[in-house]
Order: C-alpha cells, then sequence, then structure tokens
C-alpha cells in the first residue's frame, strides 16, 4: 500500500470560527503517519482580546494522548479576529475545535473523517 503525506484538517462549532485570521494546520506526529493512525482531537480554549488563543485544553482525543500535543500546538498558533462589544475588544470563552488527523488515501477527499471520529462534535 503507497501512502500519500498525512494531513490534518480542522472543523469549528463555536460563533469565533466566521472571525479566523489564520489557521495554522497542525503537525502530523510522525509516529501515528508511520504506523497508520488517523484520529481527532477536541480542544476548548478562550480567544483573548487581542485574537490570540489562551489556555488550550484537550477535551476528547481518539485515540487517547496521540494527537493531543500536535492540536494544541497548532491551536496557540492560531490567530483570530477580535470580537468587539460596545467598541471593546472582549474575549471569547469556551470556543471549541476538532481537529481532525488523516492520512492521504483513496477517497479521503476534503470532508473525510476518520470512522472512529464519526459523531464527536468540535
Amino acid at each position: 500500500m503507497i501512502r500519500r503525506p498525512p494531513r490534518s484538517t480542522l472543523s469549528s462549532s463555536s460563533a469565533a470560527s466566521d472571525v479566523y485570521k489564520r489557521q495554522v494546520p497542525p503537525q502530523y506526529p510522525r509516529r501515528a503517519a508511520e504506523r497508520g493512525i488517523e484520529g481527532c482531537v477536541v480542544l476548548k480554549y478562550v480567544v483573548t482580546e487581542v485574537g490570540s488563543v489562551r489556555d488550550p485544553e484537550v477535551v476528547q482525543s481518539i485515540p487517547k494522548g496521540i494527537f493531543d500535543r500536535a492540536a494544541i500546538r497548532a491551536a496557540l498558533r492560531y490567530k483570530y479576529k477580535p470580537l468587539i462589544r460596545d467598541g471593546n475588544a472582549v474575549e471569547v470563552e469556551g470556543v471549541t475545535q476538532r481537529i481532525t488527523f488523516v492520512l492521504e488515501g483513496e477517497g479521503k477527499g476534503p470532508g473525510y473523517v476518520p470512522e472512529n471520529c464519526r459523531g464527536i462534535q468540535g
């Protein structure tokens, strides 16, 4: 079986998803790629008044612990357009993000979600 380079995809279920300035895809962990492991991580974090991410935490990960570090590192590099209320930038707490780790292959287009991650919302 020939494996293509791995990729990571992002999906968000928070209101902040419409205000991305920059979203950095995570680096696929080498060992997971070598072993053919796919999965996902759901993160929860705060978007600060200046649009950076603070306090990311893993809410759920499948398989547990394999992709957590890569997902957190990527989230810390995200930049958002700050939310403005009454003329002032405000923090947004409880932003959730699902990051999916997929190995390239036949039938794995942009919307592909690994079987073990189906039903996981982020």
